[in-house]
């Protein structure tokens, strides 16, 4: 059965590592899958600012699962599906977490309850080693957390539309802890939790990247065998576990790696626009 949807994570995958941004290769391949006719997704856990910031990505026709399934866009970035935390659980998780440095992100903004130079400061300490491969990594880490709203007060955070809380975590034992706060506030049936060893990103329950691929494998009348998905973190899990036709990278994390049928090269190799060409040549003969 031929492929008819790619969807690819973005960091760590699609785009590599040892560089910022989307370069001009990357985006002429996709281009090109896209003017044959097959339709493209890019499933991130950025929210749509960060992704924004791909100029060249953006520009593309493309589908977007934006903070884990939390936002989902059609080709025109119209928004087809939302997940916002309500008020009442973001303003509990503010208040319960005020000491930890988490990310509250809205749909372009993001909000922090610690000042700038603790959270800059906390990130820079504890950004994972694979990020440290990109030239100017601090750079470019300053870049993403540049425009945060620093010093919020939960009333303000609560009273935004939050689709996911990220907090950069390397430590099992804190994970732990995040979670079974979480769990005893709300239950084990509110938040869906992706961690691997690097952060730990909340979403609401419905809202995790292999869900809203299959929404949108459904809306578009496309079956589970027709889709092919590409990632190589925790919160790629859902996705690789959920579609036969899955890809991690070898520099994926272990969860990610045991949840995919298939493992390929390097993202600094360009090893999913390589991936993508293979399937579509092997497809077409």
């Amino acid at each position: 059965m031929m492929i008819k949807l790619f969807a690819t994570d973005l960091d760590g995958t699609l785009l590599l590592s040892k560089q910022p941004g989307c370069d001009e290769k990357i985006y002429n391949t996709l281009k090109q899958i896209i003017d044959k006719n097959y339709l493209m997704c890019f499933a991130t856990g950025r929210n749509l600012r960060e992704i924004e910031m791909e100029e060249y990505l953006w520009r593309l026709p493309a589908y977007v699962v934006s903070m884990n399934g939390a936002i989902i866009l059609d080709q025109k970035h119209n928004l087809l599906k939302s997940y916002p935390f309500s008020y009442e659980v973001t303003k509990a998780i503010c208040e319960e977490f005020a000491n930890y440095p988490l990310e509250f992100l809205g749909m372009r903004d993001k909000w922090v309850q610690q000042d700038k130079e603790s959270f800059e400061a906390y990130v820079l300490e504890n950004i994972p080693d694979k990020f440290k491969q990109a030239i100017n990594y601090k750079e470019i880490a300053c870049t993403f957390f540049s425009k945060n709203i620093f010093n919020a007060s939960s009333e303000e955070i609560a009273s935004n539309k939050i689709y996911k809380i990220d907090f950069m975590c390397c430590d099992d034992s804190v994970e732990k802890i995040i979670r079974d706060r979480l769990f005893h506030l709300f239950g084990k049936d509110m938040f869906h939790i992706a961690y691997d060893g690097m952060s730990i990103e909340i979403t609401r329950k419905e809202a995790d990247k292999g869900t809203a691929l299959l929404y949108l494998s459904e809306l578009l009348g496309i079956k589970k065998e027709e889709v092919a998905v590409f990632g190589d973190s925790g919160n790629d899990v859902t996705m690789l576990a959920s579609f036969p036709h899955s890809y991690a990278m070898e520099n994926a994390a272990e969860k990610a790696k045991e949840s995919a049928n298939h493992i390929i090269g390097n993202n600094n190799d360009y090893a999913v626009t390589v991936e993508m060409m293979k399937i579509i040549n092997r497809d077409n003969k």
